[in-house]
């Protein structure tokens, strides 16, 4: 949320920048992407042609979002964070 205030801040679009982030990407990883605005974004996403790849700590939750994507056609897997390797400790993007 401070990364979108600090844009707004700056004058800038955050919400046209993803827009248009949604219609050039090819393969997209979302984390979170099993609820809430994760979920939002990786449906945006898939909805503009990406293939989308949902982390999440919730691998039931993320099976339902894909095979609501996959059933629509779209090309979407699911990441199940933390189900083999244990605790995630750091994220780096």
């Amino acid at each position: 949320m401070a990364a979108f205030n600090a844009a707004v801040r700056q004058g800038r679009q955050p919400l046209a920048e993803v827009q248009d982030m949604a219609t050039t990407s090819k393969l997209v990883v979302v984390t979170g992407g099993a609820s809430g605005i994760g979920e939002a974004t990786a449906r945006r996403f898939t909805g503009s042609g990406a293939m989308v790849v949902i982390g999440d700590l919730n691998p039931e939750r993320g099976k339902k979002v894909v095979a609501d994507l996959c059933e629509s056609g779209l090309k979407t897997c699911l990441l199940p964070i933390g189900s083999r390797l244990g605790q995630i400790d750091r994220v780096v993007c």
